[in-house]
């Protein structure tokens, strides 16, 4: 038997570099989730699974990449406010905080941020830490949002640019202004779990993003005692 389908009106999309936009939709009907669960959105009977960036509750908000070749992110990213996208009624995905964690270490590569801002948003009181990586200073869509919640202690957020500007060696211009870290966001890991005072026995760490970033990563946090049950990942 076919799963149902529910309509989804487009509230507001937030431009956040040339082929990445925030969208905000609002269902006919509330879909229940759990912070880092992910949705089926669809338009004409094509359907892709992306990650929930909002909290359980709040408009259904996604962080999207478009892939030009790609057969639904095109058709998302002509959407006009008030458009509607079809939504399958059931969020889904085990990607979810673990409960019986003293600390939570994220490590997303740029749209892998969407499940941690889920988590962030629904769970304001647990102890979050937030390794941001991309190429362009752009990409980091919730930077002014994740900043504010650092400048008040809710949470730590260490964003690194992969590709700075160095004016020998070039590299984007658009990071000419850059001044924060540098490097891979996996680059950062054993530095950050010093630094923040985070370790295997009192820590579970999620991965979210570039297949490669996640398996780099889940062999620095292996070598540094993890355990597979206090690593969950996804990658796209």
């Amino acid at each position: 038997m076919t799963e149902s389908t529910l309509s989804a009106i487009l509230l507001e999309r937030r431009d956040v570099a040339p082929s990445l936009a925030i969208f905000r939709f609002r269902a006919e009907a509330p879909l229940e989730f759990l912070p880092g669960q992910f949705a089926v959105l669809g338009i004409n009977g094509i359907e892709r699974a992306y990650s929930i960036a909002s909290a359980p509750g709040d408009d259904l908000e996604f962080f999207i990449e478009l892939v030009p070749q790609g057969r639904l992110t095109p058709l998302i990213f002509a959407l006009k406010a008030g458009d509607i996208i079809s939504l399958r009624p059931h969020a889904r995905g085990r990607f979810l905080l673990d409960p019986a964690a003293a600390n939570h270490l994220m490590v997303a590569t740029v749209t892998g941020v969407a499940p941690f801002m889920s988590m962030l948003r629904a769970a304001p009181g647990a102890k979050f830490f937030l390794i941001h990586g991309a190429s362009h200073v752009a990409e980091f869509g919730y930077a002014d949002e994740l900043r504010q919640l650092a400048a008040r202690n809710l949470m730590r957020y260490l964003p690194t640019v992969s590709r700075p500007f160095d004016a020998a060696q070039g590299g984007p211009a658009e990071n000419a202004g850059w001044t924060g870290a540098t490097g891979r966001a996996e680059s950062h890991i054993e530095g950050c779990l010093d630094t923040w005072g985070l370790s295997a026995a009192n820590t579970t760490a999620y991965l979210c993003g570039h297949p490669g970033m996640v398996a780099n990563a889940r062999q620095i946090l292996a070598r540094a005692g993890f355990q597979p049950q206090r690593l969950r990942s996804e990658s796209w």
